[in-house]
């Protein structure tokens, strides 16, 4: 949530006042970190405006994705992951924004297998 500059303004013309950070912020119903952190930036001469805040870049080119599941169709998501240089849960969230269902799991670990295959009891 991001507060208003005017609001940012009175919190701080408040404190000038005299009032403590404790009781402004209590009073405001902000936590102290956000005033601490706007009495900083004011004094550092940065402005009380919010930050911008930088999305997350998508790593997975569509049409690449695209190319590689009609590539081979019954791939697993770890091997589209170290096709495309990301990980297992970027490629799953990807297939999701661009309407695909992955259904496979990936084969049980030679440990499980062994496991299962060989039942001590």
């Amino acid at each position: 949530m991001s507060y208003k500059i005017r609001f940012r303004k009175r919190v701080l013309s408040r404190l000038e006042t005299g009032l403590s950070q404790c009781k402004a912020a209590r009073l405001f119903g902000i936590s102290r970190n956000t005033l601490a952190d706007w009495l900083a930036r004011r004094n550092r001469g940065e402005g009380l405006a919010p930050r911008k805040r930088a999305g997350k870049p998508k790593k997975i080119d569509p049409e690449r994705l695209h190319a590689i599941i009609h590539k081979t169709p019954d791939i697993y998501g770890y091997e589209i992951a170290a096709e495309l240089g990301c990980s297992c849960s970027a490629v799953y969230y990807a297939l999701r924004r661009h309407g695909y269902i992955l259904k496979k799991k990936p084969p049980p670990s030679r440990n499980a297998t062994k496991s299962s295959a060989n039942p001590s009891s």
